[in-house]
């Protein structure tokens, strides 16, 4: 009898919408921390490639993108052979992508300080990357 009753109630409340706008409420309020991290201590973000446009604010992994790829740009610039139509032809194609990107954009300048360290400490394995695309050209 308690196994049938039991079963009765189980499939009453199955019974009922599947959407709720109930939200039970939170046992305490919750609160800020006392000390937020500033912006400049906070965990980074990995490099995001940003979308097209220039109306949006970038994230920090956004700007870190747009800083890497600039630099990795300018390596490129100053080895592609530009006797080679298939250089010239990625080469033109890799700025315009930057630019479509990053040549226009907002930031917090909290987030840009960040970018700008990190990728600096980047700088010979972005050289690196640039030289071994300028290398798969052909």
């Amino acid at each position: 009898m308690v196994i049938a009753a039991g079963i009765c109630v189980v499939v009453y409340l199955n019974s009922g919408p599947q959407s709720s706008n109930y939200a039970p409420r939170p046992a305490s309020k919750p609160t800020a921390p006392a000390n937020p991290l500033p912006t400049s201590a906070r965990t980074s973000e990995p490099m995001k490639i940003p979308p097209v446009g220039e109306t949006q604010p970038l994230s920090l992994g956004e700007i870190k993108y747009c800083l890497a790829e600039r630099i990795r740009i300018e390596r490129m610039q100053t080895i592609i052979d530009r006797t080679r139509d298939t250089h010239i032809r990625n080469f033109n194609s890799r700025v315009d992508n930057y630019n479509a990107r990053c040549a226009s954009y907002r930031y917090r300048q909290s987030d840009m300080t960040v970018a700008r360290s990190e990728v600096e400490a980047m700088l010979p394995t972005l050289q690196s990357q640039a030289a071994e695309q300028v290398g798969g050209w052909h």
